[in-house]
């Protein structure tokens, strides 16, 4: 079985957006969270982790991804002009807003898809998280997924 990750990131960096100082909230997939987790930031020059982290097969999750950005469209951030897959801050999104927006995605579409148990989350770059691979969650799926 192949796989692959939904991601959920809010950023620990601030961004200055208007005169505020703001986190963005944001998604996306991934085969390596560890990896992806890395290029982030690599990118920021801070620590980035993953609030959540959602486990199916690829076909599943792509689909899963396409459904909700239509579901957050009006609420993109954009840069240059082009949406991204970052929640504008003027939206005003949550977390729990973002992940009851994935798992009803989930229900409705009857993906079988899981997530990450609480006990590997938040998902960050740290040596407890290297056996979160699609390889070993392909293995033992009931040690690390809801």
């Amino acid at each position: 079985m192949n796989g692959c990750f939904l991601y959920i990131i809010v950023t620990a960096h601030y961004i200055k957006y208007g005169s505020e100082f703001v986190q963005l909230l944001g998604y996306g997939i991934t085969i390596n969270p560890k990896k992806r987790s890395k290029q982030y930031s690599d990118h920021t020059g801070v620590e980035q982790e993953f609030c959540y982290l959602f486990y199916g097969q690829t076909m599943h999750i792509k689909a899963l991804e396409s459904i909700i950005k239509q579901r957050v469209a009006s609420k993109c951030h954009k840069i240059y002009g082009e949406p991204v897959e970052w929640v504008s801050p003027k939206a005003k999104m949550t977390v729990d807003e973002m992940v009851t927006l994935v798992i009803d995605t989930i229900d409705q579409q009857g993906f079988p898809i899981k997530m990450l148990k609480d006990d590997f989350l938040p998902f960050n770059n740290l040596e407890h998280h290297r056996k979160i691979t699609v390889k070993e969650l392909n293995a033992n799926p009931d040690l690390y997924l809801v």
